[in-house]
């Protein structure tokens, strides 16, 4: 069974109309999806940056400034730097237990861009992801934060880490 390619070349073409357009003329033509479209009027205090996670610090500025964000929400950006988990996406193949430097210091620059945006004693940090809190845990550890963590879901688990700056 072939039909068109409808993948995004780069991450910056799911922003795009007329990506979700032909994608959505294909899959259901006679469907209105005009959600799109009104996005950012529905949600003006929205504000949309596709950028490398690993900058939040050098882009801080750009971002309302160090110690302005109440709360940073990750869905799995850094299973993109951890090997061997079950996310659709890796960059490295290489093992958990023994992550290579790259990937610690990509783990660490998230991280610590985080730690820099979020408010002084009330920022939150929320990361949902399917990779283990013993593999996550000791590469999130700041002494700035608690870290809680929830496990989600019956058979295959998700964990939901809570980091609380005090």
């Amino acid at each position: 069974m072939s039909g068109p390619d409808l993948s995004a070349p780069k991450n910056a073409d799911f922003q795009t109309v007329e990506y979700w357009d032909k994608r959505y003329a294909s899959e259901a033509p006679d469907a209105d999806f005009d959600w799109f479209r009104k996005m950012q009027q529905r949600v003006p205090e929205l504000d949309w940056r596709v950028m490398d996670i690993r900058e939040l610090c050098e882009h801080a500025n750009e971002l309302g400034g160090p110690g302005t964000w109440d709360v940073i929400i990750d869905k799995g950006t850094i299973c993109l730097f951890m090997p061997g988990t079950m996310d659709a996406l890796m960059a490295e193949n290489g093992s958990v237990w023994n992550p290579s430097e790259q990937v610690l210091n990509n783990v660490a620059r998230e991280v610590d861009g985080v730690m820099h945006l979020l408010k002084p004693t009330t920022g939150r940090f929320l990361y949902f992801t399917f990779g283990q809190p013993h593999f996550r845990r000791p590469h999130m550890q700041r002494e700035a934060w608690d870290i809680e963590t929830r496990e989600l879901g019956d058979m295959f688990h998700y964990y939901l880490y809570i980091c609380r700056k005090h």
